[in-house]
């Protein structure tokens, strides 16, 4: 699924169109919300997360989820995938 303005967007569109805006105060991911994440859901509720650790020791992280809260520990210079399971009753398909 790309991500920002490409050859498959419907459009162009940045993150962030304010000139010298360093602290990303005008920074949206609006359209994505609408034309992205739709299409990325995962019907049984779970959200995937892939998460990078770049340090060369083990890197203990604390992820919320709403209600939810995962404690892994990515191994050193790696790329972890996670999937969070919905909570039974969240209406979760």
């Amino acid at each position: 699924m790309p991500i920002g303005a490409n050859d498959f967007a419907r459009d162009w569109y940045s993150y962030d169109e304010v000139d010298g805006d360093f602290a990303l105060e005008h920074f949206s991911i609006a359209n994505d919300l609408e034309t992205l994440v739709p299409f990325i859901l995962n019907p049984d509720g779970s959200t995937v997360i892939v998460i990078q650790n770049d340090l060369v020791e083990p890197l203990p992280v604390r992820i919320r989820l709403g209600g939810t809260t995962v404690m892994p520990t990515l191994p050193a210079d790696s790329f972890s995938t996670l999937v969070v399971k919905a909570p039974p009753g969240s209406g979760a398909r």
